[in-house]
């Protein structure tokens, strides 16, 4: 009964793991050189951008990278698909 027990406790234990890991995850954002973050919750802008580099955020919330690179003497603002995404955000 004691090895059922200690082996129960051992797959709750790998599951709760699990579970922290896709919520580490899901909480960090990467934004790209020549990019700017905007954080959105639940389809609205939240007013919060992120610069470039690594972020931990709110793992609800979901965040458009958009390219703030000039070209040409003018600003080209575009949306963009991340390259340093989580596996675990859409």
């Amino acid at each position: 009964m004691s090895e059922h027990r200690t082996f129960v406790r051992g797959i709750g234990m790998l599951v709760l793991l699990g579970i922290g890991v896709v919520i580490a995850f899901s909480s960090t954002s990467c934004i790209g050189t020549g990019h700017v973050g905007v954080v959105t919750m639940f389809g609205r802008v939240t007013g919060q951008t992120l610069s470039e580099g690594i972020h931990i955020i709110n793992p609800v919330a979901n965040v458009t990278e958009l390219n703030i690179k000039a070209s040409r003497g003018r600003l080209a603002v575009r949306g963009t698909a991340s390259v340093c995404r989580s596996p675990f955000r859409g």
